[in-house]
Parts: C-alpha cells; structure tokens; sequence
C-alpha cells in the first residue's frame, strides 16, 4: 500500500500536528531547518522517535537546505553544508527513517548553467555523505529544484555511484522549471517508496 508522508516543521511537531497525520492515515516527513538544528537536543528526537513508534509512523526526512551548497565556491560553505547534511543523516537514523531527502545545492542562479566545476567541487563530500547513509542504513534521494532537463541529477548520481543514491522527484519544482515532459522521465527511473526513484541500472 502506497504510503504518503507530509513536510513537517520541528514547529509543527506538536501533538496536534502528530494527531492530524494519524487521523488521516499519512506519516511525517520530519524538517529541521538550520535554527532548528542549533537548538534541538537528543532528549528531543528521542521524544519525536516515541511518538512515531507509538503511531505506527513510518518517517522520512528532509534534510536542512536554505543557504546550503555543497558544491560552493566558497570552501567553507562546503564544509557548513556537509555538516548540516551529516546532521540530517544522524536525526534520521535516530527516528528510523530509511530517506533522507536532499537539495544538492546548485542551480541556474547559482551556476550560471555551469554544472560541471559545481560537481568537481561537490564530489569528495558527496561520496563521503554516500558513505555515511550507506553506514547508516540509508537511502539519499536527491531533490529536483531548478533543474530544466534530468541531465545533471542523473551526472550526479553517476557520479556517486551508489545503489542507496536516487532521486526525490518534486511534481512541482518539475511543472516550474523542466523543459521535458514528464512522459520522458518514465522510461529511464524505478520507483521505490516515497518519490524515491533510481535510474536504471540496465
């Protein structure tokens, strides 16, 4: 049975908001922006981890994104960011989430259409995130945002080379910004759970 998760802020971590998802049969995808991330303790995500196993949740997570670029020019970004997202893997593992859902950072704004010095830049920490997920059970699904063709989410995963790495696939970010129609997408990913998709591997 199909399962659908719904983004929920740490402010929306409430009883009313845990009560909500249980009333209408959805599960939590748990988001943690950076302040977020700063203020909350592990007493803290050992209370959300009892609430999902007390409501049968099974949880994903996005992980921290605004103003993150693990592809940055700026070396200390790329170390900012890489360490927010290693945060994110360690939360999920916490709450039992299998996902982790993340913005790789880049863009058209950001890049100017220049992907390939982006990735250059990106690739030690991507394989180092890969690792870590790999180490703790977990699939990456990297996030479609600004991205007008697949061609640089599928480099990127080519890149990291991985079986745990695929992709989020956002309906909406595809309808702003892609240049394919979606029938084109259909033949070249497998679906898992969660908007979680892979490419083919043959």
């Amino acid at each position: 049975m199909t399962k659908l998760h719904v983004n929920l802020a740490y402010q929306n971590m409430t009883e009313e908001g845990f009560e909500f998802l249980k009333c209408q049969n959805l599960h939590p995808e748990f988001y943690f922006c950076g302040d977020s991330v700063d203020k909350i303790e592990r007493v803290d995500l050992q209370r959300l981890m009892d609430v999902v196993e007390k409501n049968s949740f099974e949880s994903t997570l996005h992980a921290p994104f605004f103003d993150l670029n693990i592809g940055a020019r700026d070396s200390r970004i790329r170390i900012v960011s890489f360490e927010r997202l290693i945060w994110g893997l360690e939360a999920a593992a916490m709450l039992n989430s299998k996902i982790v859902v993340v913005h790789p950072g880049y863009g058209p704004w950001v890049l100017n259409h220049n992907f390939e010095p982006w990735l250059k830049r990106a690739t030690p920490l991507l394989h180092k995130l890969c690792e870590h997920a790999a180490s703790l059970g977990l699939k990456i699904a990297f996030e479609n945002i600004y991205d007008s063709s697949p061609d640089d989410l599928l480099e990127l995963l080519s890149t990291v080379n991985v079986p745990h790495a695929g992709i989020c696939f956002d309906v909406g970010h595809f309808n702003v910004f892609s240049k394919i129609p979606v029938n084109f997408l259909a033949g070249g990913f497998r679906f898992y759970s969660y908007c979680y998709l892979q490419r083919y591997s043959g």
